[in-house]
């Protein structure tokens, strides 16, 4: 079996704040158009169907994968789906195996490569450029702290862009 496959999980911010788009984010296209340039096969895990085509823009090599996420249910001041969405995620993408290489960004996408690492047993890269308490979502950011501590490299857009962040 081929396993030169390589998921790429984008998902910036705890649900459903993933709507930043892909085409915003040089760090990420950049990262995916690198990867695919090295002739590996690149699985694009995105919440929702872009603006832009994509297909135009990367090699037949990468792969969209659109995942609908739950959008949240307010109940008075309190959102009661947030608690749920973790485990709700991490059944879904407990089948992604048979990956060479995971990549996260953002909290939620850090949180669901490590969860392909994990079932596909393959290194873990995040792409962090940002706090992790940017958000203030106490479930997410516990998750992206686990992330963070399995992760096998984290990278960074520049040391000197914000100096706490590449330490």
């Amino acid at each position: 079996m081929n396993r030169r496959r390589i998921a790429f999980v984008y998902a910036p911010g705890p649900p459903p704040a993933g709507a930043v788009r892909l085409e915003t984010m040089p760090f990420a296209i950049n990262t995916i158009m690198r990867l695919a340039a090295a002739e590996w096969k690149v699985d694009v895990f995105l919440w929702e169907r872009p603006v832009v085509d994509y297909h135009e823009i990367f090699p037949t090599t990468v792969r969209l994968r659109y995942e609908a996420m739950p959008k949240r249910i307010f109940v008075g001041t309190r959102s009661t789906s947030l608690r749920r969405h973790p485990i709700r995620l991490t059944t879904r993408f407990m089948t992604c195996t048979n990956y060479e290489c995971a990549f996260g960004l953002g909290q939620t996408g850090s949180y669901l490569a490590a969860v392909i690492s994990l079932v596909s047993r393959c290194p873990l890269v995040l792409l962090n450029d940002e706090f992790p308490s940017y958000f203030g979502n106490v479930w997410w950011a516990v998750l992206e702290r686990w992330a963070a501590e399995r992760a096998d490299a984290i990278i960074v857009p520049s040391a000197d862009r914000i100096p706490h962040l590449a330490e």
